[in-house]
């Protein structure tokens, strides 16, 4: 199962792929279910929280299934600092 948030999605498509779950606020990937018809949408508005932990939430949906994270730092230093803690 791959799950990214909306930035993330914009990268993957660069290589072809295309993500089975897309979670975030989709501020930067405002026309995600038009990009990728084929994939679920999750769109959450909560602001108080970043995509990483919106994604890693839902992930906790599979307790029993092992998760990978792949570009957790999300390029900016503000993102990486909060990912990390």
């Amino acid at each position: 199962l791959l799950i990214c948030t909306d930035g993330a999605a914009k990268k993957l498509k660069q290589f072809n792929l295309t993500p089975d779950v897309i979670i975030g606020d989709f501020d930067s990937l405002p026309n995600a279910a038009i990009e990728f018809p084929k994939s679920q949408i999750e769109k959450i508005n909560d602001q108080d929280t970043t995509d990483f932990e919106k994604a890693l939430q839902f992930c906790m949906k599979f307790p029993n299934k092992k998760v990978v994270c792949l570009g957790a730092l999300g390029g900016f230093a503000d993102h990486a600092i909060h990912n990390l803690t």
